[in-house]
C-alpha cells in the first residue's frame, strides 16, 4: 500500500507542477495580449486538473480519515437522539424545540423525506410533560382514506364487511399523550374536515357509530409538502393549516448540513459495532454528494459500506464501498469549488456572476456560491503567500484589466472582514476565537485557510491598505 501510494504522489506532484507552470504561461500570455495558444493551453489545463483529480482520489482512498480534522468548533452535540454540530443549523432546531415542549399547542413539522420528522416529533413528546404517555405514530400517506378514517378513529362491530368487533383507533390510544401525523398533507379534504374538529373540540366518532368520544391529545403533524401552496390551490383547508401551524419546526436537508455529515458519519460507524473507518476519499464523497433522501439515505449507505468492509475483513471502508452514484462524487468528478470557479470566470465576475452561477450549476443558492468565491480566494492568498496581485491573477485567470479589479475589490472585502475584530495587542488564541463566527457559512475545507490568513494578519505578514 505504501509503495502505491508513493507512485501515486509522485505522479500527483508532477501534475500540480505542470498546472502551475500552465497557469502561470496563460496568464502571462494574457497580459502580452498574445492569445495564439489560449484555447489549447486552457484544454491542457483541463486534461491534467481531471488527471490530479483521479490521483487525488487514489490517493486519499488509501488514507485513513481522522476525525481530529472536523472543526473543533464544530463539537458534537446529541439530543433525544439526534447527533449534531454544536454550531451547525440544527442547533437553532433544537433550541427551538427545547421551548415548545412543554406546551400543549399544536406542531407542524416541516422537512423533506428523511430529514428527521419522527425523531423530532419524539423529541417532542419525551420533553413535554405527557412524557409518561403513549406515543402513537400514523403514517396519513400510506392508508387510504377509509383505512385511515378506520385506523385514526376506530370503528364499531359491523360498521363494514371485515369489522366484526369494535376496534379503538389511535386517537384513543394516544388519550393522553401525543399522536403524530405523518404526511398530513397527503390525506382527503373530508379527512381533513374530521381532523380540525379533533384539533378544535377534541371529539369524534368511530366509523360506524354514533356516540360522540372525546379525547386530551397533543397534536404534532409531519409533511415534506408545501403546505401553503396546497391551500392556495384549494387541495389543503385554510382553517386546518392556520390550526396546526401554531408551531413550526423547519428541517434542513443534510445538503445543508455539512459540519454534521462527519459528525454522523461517526455516530452511525460506532452505532454498527466500531472496529471500521472510512477513508478521506469516502469522507470527500460522502461530503459532496447532495443526499436527495436525506440521513435516511447516508444511514443506508453507511450500512451497506461497513458491511461491505467487514466481508473482505477490512478495517476502513473505501470508495468501492459505496454505490456508483456516490463514488461519481470523488472519482475524478469536477469539484464544486471548480465549478463555481469555471463558471464566474465565463462571466467576468460580473455583478450578476453569482447569482447566474447558481442558477446555471443547479442545487446551489446564491450564498453557498458566494463562500465557496470567499473560500477560494482565501485558499489563494495564503498559497500565494499574502500577495494579493498573484492571488487575483490566480483567481480571474485574465488579463483584463475590469476583471481583474473585480477579484481585487472581492478580496479587499474578504480580508477587511476578517482584520475587523483582530487585535494585535492580544493573544493568538483570543484572536483566533474571535475569528471562530467568520466561519460559520464557510465550507469546512477551507477552514484552514481562513485560519491561516487571519494569523498572517496578527503576525503583520499582511496589512490593510488602499492597494489590500
Amino acid at each position: 500500500m505504501e509503495t502505491e501510494k508513493r507512485s501515486i504522489m509522485e505522479k500527483l506532484r508532477d501534475r500540480e507542477a505542470k498546472v502551475a507552470m500552465l497557469e502561470q504561461e496563460l496568464v502571462s500570455m494574457e497580459a502580452a495580449r498574445t492569445g495564439d495558444r489560449t484555447e489549447e493551453l486552457v484544454e491542457e489545463l483541463r486534461k491534467y486538473r481531471a488527471e490530479i483529480r483521479t490521483l487525488s482520489s487514489r490517493a486519499d482512498d488509501l488514507d485513513v480519515f481522522d476525525s481530529a480534522e472536523v472543526e473543533p468548533g464544530a463539537d458534537r452535540a446529541e439530543f433525544e437522539s439526534m447527533v449534531f454540530a454544536k454550531d451547525g443549523p440544527m442547533s437553532a432546531v433544537v433550541d427551538f424545540v427545547s421551548k415548545i415542549a412543554s406546551s400543549d399547542s399544536p406542531v407542524l413539522v416541516l422537512g423533506e423525506s428523511g430529514t428527521g420528522k419522527e425523531l423530532v416529533a419524539r423529541a417532542i413528546h419525551r420533553r413535554s410533560p405527557r412524557a409518561g404517555a403513549i406515543f402513537v405514530a400514523v403514517n396519513c400517506g400510506a392508508l387510504a382514506e377509509s383505512l385511515l378514517e378506520s385506523e385514526l378513529f376506530g370503528h364499531e362491530k359491523g360498521a363494514f364487511t371485515g369489522a366484526i368487533r369494535d376496534k379503538a383507533g389511535r386517537f384513543e390510544l394516544a388519550d393522553g399523550g401525543t399522536i403524530f401525523l405523518d404526511e398530513i398533507g397527503e390525506v382527503s379534504e373530508g379527512f381533513q374536515l374530521k381532523l380540525l374538529r379533533v384539533l378544535q373540540e377534541g371529539e369524534f366518532e368511530r366509523v360506524g357509530g354514533t356516540k360522540t368520544l372525546r379525547v386530551n391529545v397533543r397534536v404534532v403533524a409531519a409533511t415534506n409538502a408545501d403546505l401553503r401552496d396546497l391551500v392556495r390551490q384549494k387541495k389543503f383547508r385554510e382553517d386546518l393549516y392556520y390550526r396546526m401551524d401554531v408551531l413550526t419546526v423547519s428541517l434542513p436537508p443534510l445538503r445543508e448540513r455539512q459540519t454534521d455529515i462527519p459528525i454522523l458519519i461517526g455516530h452511525f460507524l460506532q452505532r454498527e459495532g466500531g472496529g471500521v473507518r472510512v477513508s478521506r476519499n469516502v469522507m470527500d464523497a460522502l461530503q459532496n454528494y447532495r443526499w436527495p433522501g436525506n440521513i435516511r439515505e447516508l444511514e443506508s449507505v453507511m450500512k451497506r459500506g461497513i458491511l461491505l468492509a467487514r466481508s473482505e475483513k477490512r478495517q476502513m471502508m473505501t470508495i468501492k464501498d459505496l454505490n456508483d452514484e456516490i463514488a461519481s462524487a470523488a472519482r475524478g468528478a469536477a469539484p464544486v469549488e471548480e465549478q463555481v470557479l469555471e463558471s464566474l470566470r465565463d462571466k467576468a465576475f460580473s455583478r450578476s456572476s453569482v447569482t447566474d452561477t447558481a442558477d446555471e450549476l443547479g442545487g446551489l443558492n446564491r450564498g453557498t456560491v458566494a463562500e465557496y468565491l470567499r473560500g477560494e480566494c482565501l485558499k489563494a492568498f495564503a498559497e500565494c503567500t499574502f500577495d494579493i496581485e498573484k492571488a487575483v491573477r490566480r483567481i480571474s485567470l485574465s488579463a483584463d484589466p475590469d476583471v481583474n479589479e473585480r477579484v481585487r475589490k472581492k478580496f479587499q472585502d474578504y480580508l477587511s472582514n476578517i482584520a475587523e475584530g483582530l487585535s494585535p495587542s492580544q493573544t493568538w488564541e483570543s484572536n483566533r476565537v474571535a475569528l471562530k463566527p467568520k466561519s460559520k457559512n464557510l465550507p469546512q475545507k477551507y477552514h484552514q485557510y481562513l485560519e491561516q490568513v487571519g494569523e498572517a494578519f496578527y503576525r503583520g505578514v499582511w496589512k490593510i491598505t488602499s492597494g489590500t
